[in-house]
């Protein structure tokens, strides 16, 4: 967990009664809320929406709609659903990639990618209270994007993944590069599974993304032996 009274800390923290985010949102209530983030491939249909209600009472505390596939439309739509679904439920909801959907929809926030709209262009049009999410593999990225004003960070990867078989893999080393230059929550992305969660502890992340491993079969058990992981300290 990131201290409020970090030597770290640059712009991208206000120290306003408290830590706050530049979306307004308390440190600590964020990185609860990022403690288990399911990123989801499928767009909103019966059987993907009984997987997500499944997924968040197993555990999943955030949720990233990423779909490659989908023109704008139907991601809108997806969105829309997806981010009513998920307040119901106390549980945050991101769209990946897509700042224009993402507000447009609702959503909690966005996740930017290193090709996409800089975080500094996304966060003077993002409303109040907006989340911006940030990919950062480099320590000199990581802190970029967080002077920039993101409010999380996703580093990795952290293993091979199957989603992303060729994205860099950093791995749990890269990764404690990453959090130890900067003060705003970061999740371990790509490859992280519960029988891995181990080479995770001590790196000062405060919470992983999952995907891969969600999405099957055994996704429900999965993600409570992740959660549960999590709960009883493995990352600290």
């Amino acid at each position: 967990m990131k201290g409020c009274d970090s030597p770290r800390r640059v712009s991208a923290l206000l120290n306003i009664g408290g830590c706050i985010m530049r979306s307004g949102i308390e440190l600590s209530e964020l990185e609860e809320r990022l403690r288990l983030l399911y990123i989801c491939g499928d767009l909103a249909d019966e059987r993907s929406m009984d997987r997500l209600e499944g997924l968040i009472e197993s555990g999943v505390t955030s949720v990233q709609l990423r779909v490659k596939y989908a023109d704008g439309f139907d991601l809108y739509r997806s969105a829309v659903v997806m981010t009513e679904f998920c307040r119901r439920r106390g549980t945050l909801f991101f769209v990946n990639d897509r700042l224009d959907i993402a507000m447009a929809s609702g959503a909690d926030g966005v996740h930017l990618g290193n090709s996409d709209l800089p975080i500094s262009a996304a966060r003077r049009i993002a409303p109040p209270m907006f989340i911006i999410g940030a990919t950062a593999r480099e320590p000199e990225t990581a802190f970029m994007v967080q002077a920039e004003g993101a409010d999380y960070i996703g580093s990795g990867a952290a293993f091979v993944s199957s989603t992303k078989p060729d994205a860099k893999l950093i791995g749990p080393v890269g990764i404690s590069r990453v959090t130890r230059l900067v003060s705003i929550p970061v999740i371990g992305i790509s490859g992280i599974r519960a029988d891995n969660m181990t080479h995770l502890s001590g790196l000062g992340l405060s919470g992983v993304a999952v995907s891969a491993s969600l999405a099957g079969k055994n996704g429900m058990s999965e993600a409570k032996k992740i959660s549960d992981y999590i709960r009883g300290g493995i990352l600290s």
